[in-house]
């Protein structure tokens, strides 16, 4: 052992992500303590908003100024984890001390001071509630797919996911079943597999096997769709009228047509997900490669305004 230094309990956000032709990922962009698994889930996160980008840049459909919204979308991201993942050290330490066990000598006297704690009907109401105090630290789905892009809004509760509609927002995850025809022209992945969940009948097992987030290809936009004549507007954009000369490779939109080339699970989930997109009244919701929702066009919206929305992304204008 060549040297040591305390630990402390602490956290490090990158004050830049990106310069030139360096971009910052995971730890070396955030540094968080290891309560919660915040880091890592961060991390992975990271690589999925930075990886189309590059890709797109690489393909000549977007330009460099693409890959500055790789910042601005992850950085908030990492402030608001790390902050919780601080938060959730004081709880844990706060309910150690609490147990009678933080400063103890050794373990059995750790042991001892806990069963004392825990027999005294007074101090273990202080337990339970100090226990109730780590839902965050272990059930934080919101910090996960819960957080949108453009906000800098901090959550009330870290285990308090609600599905959203915005732009921004990551796609709701809805059971789907997709057409034999989508299947194959998307080359959908193989379906998930849920026969692990023992409290599923089989015929439930059957029908979990895809989500609306496998209709978002990893190399395309997604434009998801209740009425055909989307599919016409985007057939319009492939006119060089509204693309600039030099763009190498136009972006892919796939059209996908919910009672058409999918139908949803029945359930009030189902609708709540049907009326969130707006499928019913003629909006569209359009996807990025990355699952999130880039924009949410109306029934009257033309393919100049689709195409204007996907160059400000791609960085033409």
């Amino acid at each position: 052992m060549l040297s040591y230094r305390p630990w402390i309990l602490s956290r490090k956000i990158a004050k830049q992500y990106h310069q030139g032709n360096i971009f910052l990922a995971g730890d070396a962009a955030h540094s968080f303590p290891p309560t919660g698994g915040l880091g890592l889930n961060s991390g992975l996160a990271d690589v999925h908003a930075l990886a189309y980008r590059l890709a797109l840049v690489h393909k000549g459909a977007a330009t460099a100024k693409c890959l500055d919204g790789y910042v601005a979308d992850r950085r908030p991201v990492a402030e608001v984890n790390s902050k919780q993942s601080v938060k959730n050290g004081h709880k844990i330490f706060r309910l150690l001390k609490s147990l009678g066990i933080a400063e103890a000598a050794d373990v059995q006297e750790a042991r001892r001071h806990m069963f004392e704690t825990l027999n005294d009907t007074d101090r273990r109401k202080v337990i339970d509630q100090e226990i109730e105090a780590q839902r965050e630290h272990f059930d934080n789905l919101e910090l996960h797919i819960g957080y949108v892009y453009g906000s800098l809004k901090i959550p009330l509760h870290a285990s308090h996911y609600t599905p959203k509609y915005v732009v921004g927002a990551r796609l709701p995850h809805i059971w789907i079943d997709p057409s034999n025809a989508l299947k194959e022209r998307l080359a959908l992945p193989q379906p998930v597999d849920v026969s692990y969940v023992h409290e599923l009948r089989d015929e439930d097992v059957q029908l979990r096997r895809y989500s609306s987030l496998d209709l978002c290809a990893h190399d395309a936009f997604t434009l998801i769709v209740g009425d055909d004549h989307w599919r016409t507007v985007v057939q319009g954009l492939e006119s060089s009228r509204l693309w600039p000369v030099n763009m190498s490779t136009l972006p892919q939109v796939n059209v996908v047509v919910m009672d058409e080339d999918f139908t949803l699970l029945s359930g009030p989930k189902a609708e709540t997900w049907v009326q969130g997109c707006g499928l019913r009244t003629g909006e569209a919701l359009l996807v990025r490669p990355d699952q999130h929702i880039l924009a949410r066009l109306g029934r009257d919206d033309t393919v100049e305004q689709l195409a204007t929305v996907l160059k400000q992304h791609l960085g033409w204008i």
